[in-house]
């Protein structure tokens, strides 16, 4: 199977400290999927980023700092694993491999404070499984309740930041951590579909 796809994002950001700010993405890829009888299966995804960032801060002063920048990203995604069926139950152990660079222009805040940063990459391996049951209702409809568990290993450890021209901040999320997801898809006729999801993230310095 091939395919493209387009589409927006918009995240909005707080401070712990005051202030805010916001992420919108434009993006643009492409996906090749292809699947054994057996249930192998094997699917890789690119995908080209737009970022418009903005970011209204304040200061330990006091006072408020404002700023915003563009930037470009390009990445990559291929996973790979085994379908197994019993019943109407289905279980998918996987591995994948993502990665993703941004280039990080410099930005100046309107209280004068410069930042540069090297481009932004990541590279991280995934290993995990996903267990889901279909039920199809009385009225057609289908209905697949699914959980996900995984660990995933972050490889790059140097991303960089340099504030007005004085010393390196590292951005190190490097390690492993564990994520967890639950959800249901539910497909109401052959042209109407929809999904619903939660997930957890914890390790290696982050939480989400």
């Amino acid at each position: 199977t091939l395919g493209a796809f387009m589409g927006y994002s918009h995240s909005h950001i707080g401070f712990d400290r005051g202030g805010h700010g916001s992420v919108g993405s434009y993006s643009l890829g492409g996906y090749v999927s292809w699947e054994h009888e057996s249930g192998f299966y094997l699917d890789g995804i690119v995908k080209l980023n737009r970022f418009e960032s903005n970011v209204a801060g304040k200061m330990s002063s006091g006072g408020a700092a404002n700023g915003s920048y563009r930037s470009n990203g390009l990445g990559g995604h291929i996973e790979t694993g085994m379908r197994f069926t019993d019943g109407n139950w289905n279980l998918t152990p996987y591995a994948s491999l993502t990665g993703f660079t941004a280039d990080n222009p410099e930005y100046h805040l309107s209280n004068g404070m410069e930042s540069k940063s090297v481009d932004t990459r990541s590279i991280y391996r995934e290993l995990g499984a996903t267990l889901s049951y279909n039920m199809r209702l009385g009225n057609g409809m289908e209905v697949e309740p699914w959980l996900k568990a995984a660990v995933r290993k972050e490889f790059v450890d140097d991303n960089r930041v340099k504030v007005n021209n004085d010393g390196n901040f590292v951005n190190d999320l490097s390690g492993r951590r564990g994520i967890y997801q639950a959800g249901i898809k539910a497909s109401f006729s052959s042209s109407l579909s929809g999904h619903l999801g939660v997930g957890y993230s914890h390790g290696a310095g982050v939480e989400s």
